[in-house]
C-alpha cells in the first residue's frame, strides 16, 4: 500500500506577544504545532491527525486545506476553508513538493463541545457517521459553525 506523505497544522492562537502598535495577529499565530507524518487512505490520516493532537487539547471537525485570519466586530478569529473528505482525499496530489498542508482547528479539553456553538469531535469515519444530506456530512458545508 503507498504511504503519502502530509502536514497537519494545528489551529489555534499561541501566547504571542505582539508589538505594542498592532493588535492583530499572523496566520503563523494560529498554527499552534504543525507536524508531518505518513498515511495510506482518508481514515488513517484522520487517525493519525487526531493521535499527534497537542497534549492537552482535542481535534474539531473538519479538516480543511487553507484557513485565514478574519477581523470583523465581534474580534479576530481563524477560520478553515475547503473542508476535504474522502473524495476530495482521493483527489489531491500527495506527492508534491513542498508537502500538501491540511489545517485541523484543535480546543481545549476543558472546553467542552456544545452543540450551539457548531463544534463536531473529529472522527476517524466521518462521512459513514453522517450519511450524505446530513448537515454535518463531510461535503454538506465548508464550516460548520
Amino acid at each position: 500500500m503507498a504511504t503519502r506523505r502530509v502536514k497537519i497544522k494545528y489551529l489555534h492562537l499561541k501566547d504571542v506577544t505582539k508589538c505594542p502598535n498592532t493588535s492583530m495577529h499572523t496566520l503563523r499565530d494560529y498554527e499552534y504545532k504543525t507536524t508531518m507524518f505518513e498515511h495510506y487512505s482518508f481514515d488513517h490520516m484522520v487517525r493519525q491527525v487526531r493521535s499527534f493532537c497537542p497534549e492537552g487539547y482535542k481535534c474539531v471537525y473538519p479538516l480543511a486545506l487553507h484557513h485565514e485570519v478574519l477581523w470583523d466586530p465581534r474580534g479576530e478569529r481563524d477560520q478553515v476553508h475547503h473542508a476535504i473528505d474522502h473524495k476530495d482525499y482521493l483527489q489531491l496530489n500527495w506527492t508534491t513538493a513542498p508537502v500538501t498542508p491540511v489545517c485541523v482547528e484543535i480546543i481545549k479539553c476543558e472546553d467542552a463541545y456544545d452543540a450551539a456553538k457548531g463544534l463536531v469531535p473529529l472522527q476517524a469515519s466521518l462521512s459513514r457517521a453522517h450519511p450524505p444530506g446530513s448537515p454535518r456530512h463531510p461535503g454538506a458545508a465548508l464550516r460548520l459553525r
